[in-house]
């Protein structure tokens, strides 16, 4: 019991005397306080109790949490085994599939020897019953045999012809190949000086058939003196190739830049 409990109590006693009740209402008094006292004792003890329950409730909880989390990755893991078997059984069932087939297909191959083995072995009592059908036979096959030999000779002609001929073939488009290449380096190189003079602040204008060249800014385009054909096909150019004619018209080049 506090100090301002038993202040008050002395008070409430003093009164009671000074009134003249006697001792009855400050013993009624303190059995009041006695048993509220106990009663806030109880409520701290269940209080307390309470605090205790939740704390343990929460670390209960906590474990739980923990448990489902590693339930939950053992799950994980189970599907992802389950997967594996199921990969793992789709695996088998393939190859199973596939040795009866094979084991189907041994058994075709068997009953086929089989079969070729009885032919044989008639085909051998028919040539020990008729000698004279083994000598034909042995001609027959000799007349095979140098066929044989014949068609093989001449199919391997016949493939060193092919294998000169696709020689040759690579040589030509290896001329042809490397011609391309050079027109390019020249076409390059010819739009490489035209872009210069173009640079330097002039034009270009292409000269027709027959007439004088043409002046236009500060640049000419001198054509050579012994200008080909146009017509003639180059020497060096593959079959069916041909040059093209020049431009009938004279006006600016356009700048092709890289």
């Amino acid at each position: 019991m506090s100090a301002p409990d038993l202040v008050s109590l002395w008070q409430l006693f003093c009164t009671s005397l000074q009134q003249g009740i006697g001792l009855l209402l400050p013993l009624c008094a303190v059995y009041t306080l006695y048993r509220l006292d106990r009663d806030v004792r109880d409520v701290n003890k269940l209080r307390e109790t309470i605090i205790a329950l939740n704390s343990d409730i929460m670390k209960r909880d906590g474990d739980m949490v923990a448990l489902r989390a590693e339930l939950e990755k053992k799950g994980t893991k189970i599907s992802d085994m389950d997967r594996e078997v199921a990969r793992k059984d789709e695996s088998i069932s393939t190859l199973m599939k596939e040795k009866a087939e094979t084991d189907e297909t041994m058994l075709t191959m068997k009953a086929e020897v089989v079969e070729k083995a009885k032919t044989i072995r008639q085909l051998d009592e028919e040539i020990k019953k008729k000698g004279e059908l083994n000598w034909i036979l042995q001609g027959k096959g000799q007349e095979l045999e140098r066929r044989l030999w014949d068609a093989w000779n001449s199919a391997k002609r016949e493939k060193e012809t092919m294998d000169e001929q696709a020689v040759i073939k690579d040589q030509e488009i290896a001329e042809l190949t490397l011609d391309v290449m050079i027109l390019r380096e020249k076409l390059t190189e010819c739009i490489g000086r035209i872009e210069a003079l173009q640079d330097q602040g002039g034009k270009i204008a292409l000269r027709k058939p027959g007439h004088s060249v043409k002046r236009v800014g500060r640049v000419v385009l001198e054509p050579p003196a012994h200008e080909p054909d146009p017509t003639s096909q180059s020497t060096h150019s593959a079959p069916g190739a041909s040059r093209s004619s020049p431009p009938s018209y004279s006006e600016p080049l356009p700048t092709h830049r890289r």
